[in-house]
């Protein structure tokens, strides 16, 4: 039975639709690698202001495009711009959890952003990735003390003070440092708690 003209059009149109869709996407696609290429450049360059705009084009273009977002969020730290630093930030790790380096930048713009629960919960996050299986932390082990110090100063400046003390004393339970406990006794201070935090001075002094 011949095809009529109805139903020899359908699938050549269907068929249109399809081939615009794909080109559309294509150019979606060519256009967030160009923006980002230009980015790198600017960044390279150290124009941190050019690459923050080309890295904005980028993650307009491609929003699911995590690596954007995370450069964007370091093009307008580098310029101070630390509020919307650590929103681009925070983007990048919700698209892209894998990366400890990604939840560290977040962690330390959100502390500088003075939002300190979301600081610490992104500092949480970049600790579990560096804890080994055991869960234990390790003598010695630079990185991650040095996040969990920060941590504890995020705690406090939301004014838990005992839990942020409790964190630290935990860490030298495990290495006793001066590093250690010069920061508690840093925020036992501001807490007016001035004489054990002298006695942690004295103690760090000692060693």
């Amino acid at each position: 039975m011949p095809r009529t003209s109805k139903q020899l059009w359908l699938p050549i149109l269907l068929f249109a639709v399809i081939a615009v869709g794909v080109s559309v996407a294509y150019q979606r696609y060519r256009a967030g690698d160009i923006q980002m290429a230009e980015a790198q450049q600017a960044f390279k360059a150290e124009r941190f202001d050019l690459a923050e705009a080309a890295y904005a084009r980028a993650t307009q273009v491609a929003p699911n495009n995590a690596e954007a977002w995370y450069w964007l969020g370091i093009s307008r730290r580098n310029q101070g711009l630390v509020a919307t630093a650590a929103d681009a930030l925070s983007k990048a790790t919700e698209l892209d959890d894998s990366h400890t380096v990604w939840w560290i930048a977040c962690a330390e713009t959100l502390q500088w952003s003075k939002r300190f629960a979301e600081a610490e919960k992104a500092w949480q996050r970049a600790l579990d990735q560096l804890k080994p299986k055991d869960g234990q932390l390790k003598p010695k082990d630079g990185r991650m003390i040095e996040i969990q110090i920060n941590m504890a100063r995020s705690i406090a400046s939301q004014g838990e003070i005992d839990r942020a003390q409790k964190l630290l004393e935990d860490l030298l339970a495990v290495q006793d440092d001066p590093q250690i406990r010069s920061v508690l006794a840093e925020l036992l201070a501001g807490a007016g708690r001035f004489e054990e935090s002298a006695n942690q001075y004295r103690k760090a002094l000692q060693q």
